[in-house]
């Protein structure tokens, strides 16, 4: 960076003129890439107080990207007015061909407790993933899963397909099948149908997506899905109302996203806001699709109070403007995934057609540190940075389920859920979360979550 000293012995509304950027440590990513992220390009003008916040919000902008271990910008060839700006990367190491063995229940605490850590409900996983396959930030994603149910997986995120850097595709093609599903919702919690002779549930998916992004805080996406998924008549025997009392379900998805993200570090924010709405019809399918419109809007607020202490705001709403009767596969919305879900809740399930909900934590780092794994580790993994955060949530949410909701106590009136917990940041986009909560029921419990960035 800057040095501060030299700063502020300038005149701090002298204004200066971005004369060269200079990449340095670049070998696989292509310059143009690295220059299309940056706030700062040839030819801007800036005054010299606000130029050191500048080179930091582009290190934090670059980090983003998930292509780099580290960034540094500095000025370098101060001459009277202008400045040329040297950028210096150490590159990641892009292909990650690992094997994982995941659950095959919705998170830990359901395989943990419900399932009496059952080693024949896991999955056994090679993804193969790679970053940056032709230097220009284009990924590449291979799964192969195989263990308690079957799933093939094959993405590709395309380079910019215009010379402005604003157009990107994305292309990818999926299939599972399964011989347990969950046939049904009680008491909140899914109930499962295990079949040893057939496949419960069989599903596949195509999907095609352009994207827009016309600055680096901006971006739009207009995207197809095809689905064609295929029950069991087992399954459609046991629950009549799966696919709407059809075996099968064919239809086209077709959604528009908008996207805005102003937040410092984006995988575990401390500063800045992101929203998000979107608007999504499924239909044009046969009588077992869903057949509705509904929109969804999000935003997240980040505050910090200190340098060690930072405060997340989560607000988001889900609305079914339109439909006819819903199959009940298609009514899954809080508990399913690591992006909707309430604190407290773990072990259950919110199914229904509209929801929204509140979330609120306030986060401390308590340690951080740079540790050295030693000559015989990649180099990319060599420098591992750890950050250890004590945090207390509180959340709060709303389901509305008018079809579906009867024996489901918890739909239809507001939950809340939180407590204390220990977030551990490893690199720069793991996250792995132990929290200690709470719910209105009286409830209470362990609870493990994680994201891990491969």
């Amino acid at each position: 960076m800057l040095c501060p000293f030299f700063a502020a012995a300038q005149d701090t509304t002298k204004v200066l003129t971005v004369r060269n950027i200079i990449i340095i440590g670049t070998k696989k990513t292509k310059n143009k890439v690295v220059e299309r992220e940056m706030s700062l390009r040839r030819g801007d003008t800036l005054q010299l107080a606000n130029l050191m916040v500048r080179l930091h919000r582009d290190e934090q902008l670059l980090m983003n990207l998930s292509l780099f271990n580290s960034v540094q910008t500095n000025v370098a060839n101060w001459r009277n007015d202008s400045i040329d700006i040297k950028v210096v990367v150490d590159e990641a190491l892009y292909i990650y061909p690992i094997p994982f063995i995941e659950l095959a229940d919705r998170n830990f605490e359901t395989w943990w407790n419900q399932f009496k850590r059952d080693p024949a409900r896991l999955n056994y996983m090679i993804r193969g993933v790679h970053y940056n396959l032709t230097g220009s930030a284009d990924r590449l994603t291979i799964l192969l899963q195989v263990g308690y149910s079957q799933k093939f997986a094959v993405s590709y995120r395309t380079p910019y397909l215009d010379k402005k850097g604003t157009l990107r595709g994305y292309v990818s093609g999926f299939y599972s099948r399964n011989r347990e599903t969950q046939a049904d919702t009680r008491e909140n919690k899914q109930y499962f149908l295990q079949t040893d002779n057939e496949y419960a549930l069989q599903r596949m998916r195509a999907t095609a997506e352009l994207s827009y992004k016309p600055n680096f805080n901006t971006e739009h996406f207009l995207t197809a899905i095809f689905f064609n998924n295929k029950a069991s008549d087992t399954l459609v025997r046991m629950n009549k109302d799966f696919f709407n009392g059809q075996k099968q379900q064919k239809y086209v998805e077709i959604d528009y996203r908008w996207r805005h993200d102003r937040r410092d570090v984006r995988p575990y924010a401390t500063r800045g806001y992101a929203a998000m709405a979107q608007a999504t019809f499924e239909g044009l399918g046969d009588a077992g699709a869903p057949n509705r419109f509904w929109v969804e809007a999000l935003y997240k607020q980040y505050f910090s109070a200190s340098p060690r202490t930072s405060f997340e705001l989560v607000a988001k709403a889900h609305k079914t403007l339109w439909t006819a009767r819903i199959p009940q596969y298609n009514n899954r919305l809080i508990g399913y995934d690591d992006d909707d879900y309430l604190r407290g809740y773990d072990k259950y399930v919110q199914d229904g057609q509209d929801f929204m909900y509140f979330k609120s934590a306030v986060r401390y780092k308590f340690l951080e540190r740079v540790n050295d794994l030693g000559k015989w580790s990649p180099r990319s993994f060599r420098m591992m940075p750890i950050r250890l955060y004590a945090t207390l949530s509180s959340d709060i949410g709303y389901v509305r389920d008018t079809q579906y909701g009867m024996g489901n106590y918890q739909t239809n009136r507001w939950l809340w859920g939180g407590g204390p917990g220990i977030d551990i940041r490893v690199y720069f986009e793991n996250i792995l979360q132990f929290e200690y909560l709470f719910n209105q029921f009286g409830e209470k419990g362990l609870f493990l979550r994680y994201k891990v960035a491969f």
